[in-house]
């Protein structure tokens, strides 16, 4: 499953603890780490809400699935010189 797809399954997860449970989760770590996502789904299917235990199977089905966590951008044209370089040089 690719990264975006996991944060919108993640990000859907939070909302739905966020009103039936009254939990709020961090969503953009709950989609790249695997432990984390484990207990929020634990307490997901621990409540009794069908809609809650529906989108924590999904979200475990997408780290089952064995997608990498998301890469660490690419360094931009900023960061190529690893900030040694004066950035008036560079403004123009």
């Amino acid at each position: 499953m690719s990264d975006p797809a996991r944060l919108a399954l993640a990000a859907h997860l939070h909302i739905l603890m966020r009103r039936h449970l009254g939990r709020n989760t961090d969503a953009e770590w709950l989609a790249q780490n695997r432990e984390y996502a484990e207990e929020i789904v634990r307490l997901a299917l621990a409540s009794t809400h069908p809609d809650l235990h529906d989108w924590a199977q999904k979200l475990k089905a997408s780290f089952a699935a064995g997608a990498p966590a998301a890469a660490p951008p690419a360094a931009g044209p900023r960061d190529r010189d690893g900030g040694q370089q004066s950035y008036v040089g560079r403004l123009r």
